[in-house]
């Protein structure tokens, strides 16, 4: 058996004991880029220590105490997991006492709050009632212990066909190998997305200097024309250029915001105002097109500081990406809610066609649309994306083939640069 590196629960530092073949799938879910809940939720089911490293290394990181499995699992694969493991971060720990193996195999037999704050207890010496605390403070009070799988012959299984091969890695080595890898998998990352952006950047560069000053002439000179034309048919065939043109300078000043976007200017600001004043914005069109919007928000959804300006243009593209899926006759539901301490969440549905696994890895790249070609740039995500990211904050996609689509942006209560809004208020009224 080995120790996992040193992790704070309770104020002190408790070394919990794994086996090696657990350390073995836990460093396979880091790198494996299709990992689901079951996974995780089968590894903690068998290994407590697992679980509970999982649960205190993501509340000393986040802040959020973990609610089911799927936010764990969703911490692993976005936080730098294991890169700041050190070389001595594992020891070897003699086999477990027989009280500790007692708890341990109550806890694979049935697993419960109860029996992990039990283990917990005897595992690290903190003795029950502080056990308890930290259970409590690590895992939030609806996640379900009951409802973690554990399959005693698929275990046998992966052991089996992992420790097979522990003479040849031994598990701290693993551990350590897995760790590099994955911190040249977020650099790597990292730079494609910057090469990404300086390809775009220029692109976008060249685009305003070359082509905007011939779209400016164009648009002026069918404006003229279409003053001092006499035949309806020709000002109508004049308009369509002038329409185009614009549309064309629309796509270069998109372009723009994503490569080159604007410096924010964060305030304290309602989100609830701004989703409003955007649905307002598009009520006609939305009534064109038998479309109704619904929006809800959840008590206690605090201020937060962002660039009104740019988050009203993330929501009228989301608005209008549900718009298009739809095309007539459905419904938009939006919901505010605060996701947990630091971030909101907004979120847009649509039951419209919703968007296939083959393209939900593509959706958020700039140039790329699931419309046919002639109908749009494939901007109106990007740019949301984009906004997002600038405020700290990112936009997913949660979606079915055939089932509709819901875009969840977050945004950080607090800005990058700033206080808490919350507080910046606060003094501003007592002032």
């Amino acid at each position: 058996m080995l120790y996992l590196p040193v992790t704070t629960l309770s104020g002190s530092e408790i070394r919990l004991p794994v086996f090696a073949s657990d350390l073995y799938r836990l460093c396979g879910m880091v790198l494996d880029a299709e990992n689901d809940n079951s996974q995780l939720s089968l590894l903690c089911a068998s290994s407590p220590g697992v679980l509970l490293y999982v649960a205190s290394r993501m509340h000393s990181e986040t802040g959020v105490s973990v609610a089911c499995i799927g936010s764990a699992t969703e911490f692993i694969e976005e936080s730098l997991f294991m890169s700041a493991i050190e070389s001595d971060a594992l020891a070897p720990v003699d086999d477990l006492a027989m009280e500790q193996l007692e708890h341990l195999n109550k806890w694979r037999a049935k697993p419960t709050r109860k029996r992990l704050a039990k283990y917990l207890g005897v595992v690290s010496n903190l003795g029950l009632s502080e056990a308890r605390k930290v259970i409590k403070t690590i895992f939030a009070a609806d996640f379900s212990f009951e409802r973690l799988e554990f399959d005693s012959r698929a275990t046998r299984n992966v052991i089996t066909s992992i420790e097979s091969s522990s003479e040849r890695f031994p598990a701290r080595q693993m551990w350590l190998m897995c760790a590099k890898i994955q911190s040249l998998q977020l650099e790597f990352q990292s730079e494609l997305l910057q090469k990404k952006m300086q390809s775009l950047k220029q692109l976008a560069y060249g685009a305003s200097h070359e082509i905007n000053n011939p779209l400016a002439n164009i648009a002026t000179r069918a404006q003229t024309l279409m003053t001092d034309e006499p035949k309806r048919s020709r000002r109508q065939k004049l308009a369509v250029i002038y329409s185009q043109a614009m549309r064309a300078h629309e796509m270069i000043a998109d372009m723009m915001l994503f490569a080159c976007p604007p410096e924010l200017n964060p305030e304290p600001q309602q989100v609830s105002e701004l989703v409003n004043r955007v649905a307002e914005e598009m009520r006609r069109e939305l009534k064109e097109h038998q479309v109704t919007i619904s929006i809800r928000q959840y008590p206690d959804v605090p201020i937060c500081e962002c660039d009104s300006t740019q988050v009203c243009v993330a929501l009228k593209a989301m608005f209008n990406n549900a718009l298009l899926s739809i095309g007539s006759e459905g419904d938009i539901r939006v919901q505010i809610w605060r996701r947990n301490d630091a971030d909101i969440a907004v979120s847009v549905a649509d039951n419209g066609h919703g968007v296939c696994d083959d393209i939900a890895d593509q959706i958020f790249d700039p140039f790329f649309s699931g419309r046919e070609a002639g109908r749009g740039l494939g901007f109106g995500l990007s740019k949301a994306w984009r906004i997002a990211e600038l405020h700290g904050g990112k936009l997913e996609l949660q979606s079915q083939c055939d089932e509709g689509a819901r875009f969840v942006m977050t945004l950080p209560i607090r800005s990058a640069s700033g206080r808490n809004a919350v507080d910046r208020i606060d003094n501003v009224r007592a002032a």
